[in-house]
């Protein structure tokens, strides 16, 4: 398979501070002149849980360090590790926690080749390890990250104080890291484009502005799921994957496309708008869920290109 990928900033690298909400912007461009197929891996790790929102924030937490460095415990470098440098850290597009059904939970990896499944085991041994050692230490990259988290500050993160340091420590060590299942579905189209998108539908939180509107992690999640289930009925032979951002204000969208160019991101946007008018009857939703579509629709009406 010949991929090339370019790609831009990480979202740790982003100012958060000056996103409005109601965007849908490319991070990456994939190509693959064979047809696009991407390999996704879910890891299941709390089953029958409660799912609140404490649970959320300390997944926050895992997910940042998770998919950020090697000390971090980066899922993408633990990928390079178990193949002894064989295969390059690019392959992996994302990193995300996953709502892999009704009671359980866990994260999902996406690759742009396939994966044995031992070396998913394996990398994601290490990363959680690599991630609770790091919980535990004394190491600081930045004095004003919330609980000293990596990047857990408004200029890089969407909801920066949305995090348990010590939750994350404990569930973290809860998990039977010698006996990791994984779970593998493949999709394929014969585009040979697909974009990585930062659909930001809520503003990110700032300092001192605790009034802003987020996601509420159940909300969250039934967006994604509907975008990702509904959106292909829009856009004929497309993949579309959605990726929940831990911080509630939006998704990673990756989606195939005839194009190169980003002509149609527009028409992209607008469908997904179209999906959640579909399938979301604001009468059946909680009064804060109502806000929060409420909001969203205000963003895109008012930021969208």
């Amino acid at each position: 398979m010949n991929y090339s990928i370019i790609e831009w900033q990480h979202s740790a690298d982003k100012d958060h501070n000056t996103m409005t909400g109601g965007t849908l912007t490319v991070d990456k461009k994939v190509k693959c002149d064979d047809g696009i197929t991407f390999y996704t891996y879910s890891i299941p790790i709390y089953k029958n849980t409660v799912f609140d929102e404490n649970f959320h924030k300390w997944v926050h937490t895992a997910e940042h360090l998770l998919a950020y460095k090697k000390d971090t415990g980066s899922v993408r470098n633990s990928l390079e590790e178990v193949t002894n440098w064989k295969i390059q850290w690019k392959v992996i597009l994302d990193i995300s926690p996953y709502q892999i059904s009704e009671n359980t939970f866990g994260f999902r990896i996406t690759s742009m080749i396939p994966l044995e499944m031992k070396q998913v085991q394996e990398l994601a041994t290490i990363s959680i390890q690599r991630a609770i050692d790091y919980l535990k230490g004394d190491e600081i990259e930045d004095k004003d990250d919330f609980q000293w988290i990596p990047f857990a500050r408004s200029k890089s993160c969407g909801q920066f104080d949305f995090h348990d340091k010590q939750r994350a420590i404990s569930d973290l060590q809860a998990i039977d890291i010698e006996n990791i299942e994984v779970r593998n579905t493949n999709t394929e189209s014969s585009h040979r484009t697909a974009y990585v998108c930062d659909l930001r539908f809520l503003k990110p939180k700032l300092d001192g502005k605790n009034e802003m509107v987020m996601f509420s992690p159940n909300f969250s999640y039934k967006i994604s799921n509907l975008i990702e289930k509904f959106l292909p009925e829009k856009l004929p032979n497309s993949i579309v994957l959605v990726w929940t951002f831990g911080c509630m204000t939006g998704m990673y969208l990756c989606v195939s496309s005839e194009k190169w160019d980003e002509t149609d991101i527009s028409l992209i946007h607008a469908s997904i708008i179209e999906v959640l008018k579909e399938q979301i009857d604001i009468n059946t939703l909680w009064e804060e869920e109502k806000i929060q579509l409420q909001t969203l629709l205000e963003n895109y009406n008012n930021h969208s290109v």
